[in-house]
């Protein structure tokens, strides 16, 4: 758990975060009132289940705001815009905020982590079994979405895992992360050294600024961006306490796709976060490295399984190293898992990592339990060799 020094941090980080948010909405009002303006992102209903009719109506949109785009997995429509209100637009609203998991404004993952030097045997890998899981699979192969921050492809553990990189919050190509933790994120998921499954490679979505922060608008669009990849698992170590409809609808067009989406449990202690608390998303929650509740994870009936997030130690921007905790760092490791599993042809992945997991205690505090390689890939390969049928497969196991 949290030494001392790191209750007091985290409780003077809660407290700096609600004056930073109070005083950011009271700047925006005295805006308002003065008759400035501000440019924002608005979310808009649309009826139209086609997506070139909500592409003819963006671009009728285009006049009043910037950036306008429309969702090709959900019917909602994305625009920047610095109007109160946009002519003729009926169900929209101003974008929700997001953020890395407990982090606050203006604190910068750089400021929380520590800096370290490479690990030669991560314990976060060895508590969940994934060096023996690593004899059967590698994860090779299988594509993993990262919606986050960015990620350095230049880093050593990264090179040649970054497929596709898109940021959303400038609105270019590219993943560049200014931020660090979408690159501690990539490299728990396929870093060589520290990564569950360095087998496995990596499309990236910057929805997240250098701050940590960010807005469902932002998030919506790197995710609809991602369901169009080659992907079998998304990773989103973020969240908002407020649930959104539009991430509602774009998590079950991932589910439709079959894919497995792993997300942050929350670091605020009890209460759901989203999307790890909708439904057909895996939510992680956060142990120490001897099996006990972190603090921070939150307490939620939504939590479905648990993995290592105290003092973990990943990747950071410039080849180097940093120890950070949070379910940001439990989460890729559950999904690093997921890719491990996918590997060896399974399809019925969550069921896979639920039924493998060891049982720890109370469900709305570590779900299902610690999420154990050894036993979810073990455990199907010898189904394998025995012949006997796996949910979701239809030919004997091979590895790739």
């Amino acid at each position: 758990m949290f030494d001392a020094l790191d209750e007091w941090e985290h409780t003077i980080n809660r407290w700096l975060a609600r004056k930073a948010y109070e005083a950011r909405t009271d700047a925006h009002d005295m805006l308002g009132w003065l008759g400035g303006s501000r440019t924002s992102t608005h979310i808009i209903a649309v009826r139209s289940r086609c997506f070139d009719e909500r592409k003819e109506y963006a671009h009728a949109l285009g006049k009043y705001a910037s950036q306008v785009r429309p969702l090709k997995h959900a019917n909602y429509i994305v625009a920047r815009t610095d109007e109160r209100a946009l002519p003729g637009v009926i169900g929209s609203w101003e974008a929700r905020p997001v953020c890395e998991p407990g982090l606050i404004d203006r604190v910068t993952f750089p400021q929380r982590a520590r800096s370290c030097a490479a690990p030669e045997a991560p314990y976060h890998l060895e508590q969940i079994g994934v060096p023996r899981a690593q004899t059967v699979s590698r994860g090779n192969g299988i594509g993993v979405a990262l919606i986050d921050t960015g990620a350095d492809e230049k880093h050593r553990e990264l090179q040649g895992k970054v497929i596709d990189g898109y940021d959303f919050v400038n609105d270019r190509p590219g993943c560049y992360d200014d931020n660090g933790h979408g690159t501690h994120v990539a490299g728990l998921v396929c870093g060589t050294v520290v990564g569950a499954a360095p087998g496995a490679h990596v499309y990236v979505a910057k929805v997240l600024d250098a701050y940590g922060c960010g807005n469902e608008g932002s998030v919506a669009l790197g995710i609809d961006w991602a369901l169009e990849k080659d992907v079998r698992l998304m990773n989103m170590s973020l969240g908002s306490r407020s649930p959104s409809p539009l991430e509602r609808e774009l998590m079950n067009a991932a589910h439709r796709k079959n894919i497995i989406v792993c997300a942050a449990a929350g670091n605020e202690g009890r209460g759901p976060s989203y999307p790890a608390a909708f439904e057909h998303v895996l939510s992680v929650a956060a142990v120490d490295r001897h099996n006990e509740h972190a603090a921070f994870s939150n307490i939620d009936p939504s939590v479905d399984i648990s993995a290592p997030g105290v003092a973990i130690v990943s990747c950071v921007p410039g080849n180097g190293y940093a120890q950070h905790s949070g379910t940001s760092m439990a989460t890729p490791l559950a999904c690093g898992v997921g890719a491990l599993v996918a590997a060896t042809g399974c399809s019925a992945l969550e069921l896979a990592l639920q039924t493998g997991a060891q049982q720890l205690g109370p469900h709305d505090t570590f779900g299902a339990g610690l999420v154990r390689a050894d036993n979810s890939v073990g455990a199907l390969h010898k189904q394998y060799n025995r012949g006997m049928a796996v949910p979701g497969h239809g030919h004997r196991w091979h590895e790739r």
